[in-house]
């Protein structure tokens, strides 16, 4: 296998209407540098015809290669597959939507003479305002939950180090978020600023339950601190329990009259709901633990236009 310059590095699912131009718009960019470049895109089973695309984008240039999966593995998966693939010094990996110009390639790279990684922050109103709203609200939820910052403003795209892109490709847990890991990974990192355009053909596939299902794999990789504000909400319960308990022993120590069967069915509702609540959180611990112990792939490929 050639090893190349600069490895472009894109998922597709649902890219049927950007593919073509994409792959132009991104061998342009690079190919104005002078330097060597691979297009890898990543067909996660999309439900439209972004493979066929694919396929006859590989017939008429070499410098692009395709990999389709044997079903969706989610984009995280897809990202790990083109890293896996991907043989170039420095590796860009963006959307496939052309949300992430790749006029701004050029400038990544610039940036990346002087840094492990370089990751892009956007602006502007490329969203409507309740999916901003909601992406603010998915960020804010994982930030508390995993006690680590989140910026809103970043997103995959991205370029990093040959030596950043190994490391990654070292973990092998099944619950990962392309981002979390590499935040995570360190080295020199830097931001760049960039006006993200609307998207102009098609929709996100990102829903409200496929974020909330982001959200909690980003949980589970950053740490066990979710079961620590569960232990701590089961501590608040039993403490207020308790104090709802000493209230009814002093109305009885000074003759007032106690609350009846009310309070008490509320106090035990209450209790049991907070131990439900820690038994449920513990549980997916332990789904997860599951997961993770029958070691299956990440992802399966069915095919690739390279062979």
């Amino acid at each position: 296998m050639s090893v190349t310059d600069v490895s472009i590095v894109a998922p597709v699912h649902g890219c049927a209407g950007t593919v073509d131009q994409l792959a132009t718009e991104v061998l342009e960019a690079v190919g104005s540098l002078g330097r060597s470049v691979e297009v890898i895109l990543i067909d996660d089973r999309s439900p439209d015809d972004v493979w066929v695309r694919i396929q006859r984008l590989a017939e008429t240039d070499p410098r692009i290669v395709g990999i389709r999966l044997s079903r969706n593995f989610g984009q995280h998966a897809a990202i790990t597959a083109g890293l896996r693939r991907a043989t170039g010094g420095k590796v860009v990996v963006m959307d496939g939507d052309l949300q992430d110009p790749p006029a701004l390639i050029p400038e990544l790279l610039e940036r990346s003479d002087s840094a492990d990684v370089v990751i892009a922050r956007r602006s502007g109103r490329y969203q409507s305002r309740p999916r901003l709203l909601l992406g603010r609200l998915y960020l804010w939820l994982v930030t508390i939950l995993s006690g680590t910052p989140i910026d809103p403003a970043e997103g995959g795209f991205s370029v990093l180090d040959r030596k950043v892109v190994d490391a990654f490709l070292e973990f092998n847990e099944a619950d990962r978020h392309y981002l979390f890991v590499v935040r995570w990974l360190g080295f020199s990192q830097v931001r760049v600023e960039y006006d993200r355009p609307e998207r102009v053909v098609g929709v996100s596939s990102y829903n409200l339950s496929r974020r909330l299902r982001h959200a909690w794999s980003g949980i589970m990789f950053q740490s066990t601190r979710f079961l620590a504000l569960v232990m701590a909400f089961g501590i608040c319960v039993g403490l207020l329990g308790g104090l709802l308990g000493t209230y009814v022993i002093y109305q009885k120590v000074i003759g007032a009259t106690a609350p009846g069967w009310a309070s008490t069915v509320a106090l035990g509702a209450f209790s049991f709901g907070g131990i439900i609540a820690v038994q449920g959180i513990v549980g997916l611990y332990i789904g997860r633990i599951f997961q993770e112990v029958k070691r299956r792939p990440y992802y399966v490929v069915d095919v690739t236009t390279d062979g």
